[in-house]
């Protein structure tokens, strides 16, 4: 089990972010907090591209920063990747490309690609423009894309807010598939309390740039 590791501060307009946790990635994380109360900082910490940020941040041995000896490990060499509300994929190429983006960077492939394919239903899919999915296909594209480039820690930040009802279900099962799948260390950011007792075995809760709570949820 994967452990991250956070000690950091950060001026955010009104209030200051202030997170001082060791956080075992034990299933799907969730951050719930409403809208404005530092979530989305919090990931952009971990990703390396909330600036400025003080303090260290540690995923398991691995030091991503260290403000103090003026260390700051570049975005794209932290392994961590992120799926967020709108997808950032590739309009002038086809799924199957999308899909394999990140992974053709990898040395060594561990994870069975075909299968994870198969397991979000995109395999009918792959010769399809991307221009022509429907927003749920687009979020799936993006999951599975994430996933395939084999990351330490994936980072979901609101990544239902578009869809309607149906896809957001489809996508909820989708992730939670997927993790068992890969167990691929996953923080899932929400504002919808719904979402994150569907879908995590464990929540944080965030007000005003700080975690108040946390807890098991109660699936």
């Amino acid at each position: 089990m994967s452990t991250l590791t956070l000690a950091i501060s950060a001026e955010l307009g009104q209030f200051e972010l202030t997170i001082d946790r060791q956080i075992p990635l034990d299933g799907i994380i969730g951050l719930f907090g409403h809208s404005g109360s530092g979530k989305s900082s919090v990931l952009k910490a971990i990703a390396g591209v909330q600036s400025p940020v003080t303090g260290s941040i540690w995923l398991d041995e691995c030091q991503l920063q260290n403000s103090a000896q003026n260390y700051h490990l570049a975005p794209h060499k932290r392994r961590i990747v992120g799926v967020f509300q709108h997808d950032n994929l590739f309009e002038h190429v086809n799924v199957y490309d999308n899909l394999m983006f990140g992974r053709k960077r990898l040395k060594r492939a561990q994870l069975d690609a075909q299968a994870i394919i198969d397991a979000a239903g995109l395999t009918a899919l792959l010769n399809k423009p991307i221009h022509l999915l429907s927003g749920g296909e687009k979020q799936r594209v993006a999951l599975v894309q994430a996933l395939l480039s084999e990351p330490k820690l994936l980072l979901l930040d609101e990544p239902m807010t578009a869809l309607d009802r149906k896809s957001k279900t489809q996508l909820i099962k989708l992730i939670k598939s997927l993790w068992q799948l890969t167990q691929t260390p996953m923080i899932y950011v929400s504002h919808d309390i719904n979402e994150i007792q569907a879908m995590c075995a464990t929540m944080y809760v965030m007000e005003q740039g700080r975690i108040i709570n946390h807890g098991h949820t109660d699936k």
